[in-house]
């Protein structure tokens, strides 16, 4: 029975990697995952905390914010764009995936997680100094946990979606009360207004779809059928979306 050269090369391969421990091998800049793959990491790495879940860049591109929420100690972290370095980091209480800056890009919302509460942090000499909070409601064991969050300056509001009691809430940033809450369904994950801030996306992250709000009306207009468990969101602003059929749309704006 002949064995190609492909299969002994792939076997040999195989083997080589599996004789290899996981992690960071020395003399080399890849990492070597457990599943026995290589992941060379591109440009400038800096490290982060235990379970990154979210990334927020403020609007004028100077900071990125980086928001920790493992089992182990979470944190906040704030970095510098151009310097491409750590500038703050500190560890808090809870939190949970939310993270958005507002136009100023010195205000940062950041989600409390089973705290039921929005954390805002104005950012002073490079660093990230808590404001005040906006509470969504009394703290766990209330069932409630807003998950991913957007802003609405110019209406001085904040959107806040929930994956404990499945809600939508919008917030007046201003007098830090809840102006309306809406029910969806099931779990949610995310949201993010259109460029025209007319219509808000919400990822329903346990209804398996897409649902459009109407920020106007202030109700559902659509749902839209996708795949398990969508999370974040994205917008082309280069793409006329208003022009595009449904599933272009989501293929432009939704990644799992």
């Amino acid at each position: 029975m002949r064995t190609s050269g492909l299969f002994l090369f792939a076997l040999l391969y195989c083997t080589v990697l599996l004789a290899q421990k996981p992690g960071k091998q020395p003399g080399q800049a890849s990492m070597l995952l457990p599943t026995g793959w290589s992941l060379t990491p591109a440009g400038k790495s800096l490290p982060l905390g235990d379970l990154p879940l979210n990334i927020a860049v403020s609007p004028d591109k100077k900071y990125l914010a980086v928001t920790n929420n493992g089992q182990g100690k979470q944190s906040l972290q704030l970095i510098g764009v151009k310097r491409r370095r750590l500038l703050h980091s500190f560890e808090i209480p809870v939190a949970w995936l939310g993270l958005a800056f507002g136009d100023d890009s010195k205000t940062l919302y950041v989600s409390g997680g089973n705290s039921n509460a929005i954390l805002r942090y104005i950012v002073e000499n490079e660093k990230l100094v808590l404001k005040d909070t906006l509470a969504l409601g009394k703290a766990w064991p209330a069932r409630i946990s807003p998950a991913g969050l957007c802003t609405d300056d110019r209406r001085h509001l904040l959107y806040v979606v929930t994956k404990e009691n499945h809600s939508l809430y919008v917030l007046d940033t201003r007098t830090k009360t809840i102006v309306h809450r809406d029910s969806i369904g099931k779990e949610l994950y995310t949201c993010v207004l259109s460029p025209d801030r007319k219509q808000l996306y919400l990822t329903h992250w346990g209804g398996n779809e897409l649902v459009v709000w109407d920020t106007e009306t202030r109700r559902v207009s659509r749902r839209i059928p996708v795949g398990d468990n969508p999370n974040d969101v994205v917008i082309n602003k280069k793409v006329p979306w208003r022009t595009l059929p449904a599933p272009t749309i989501i293929r432009c704006m939704w990644l799992i």
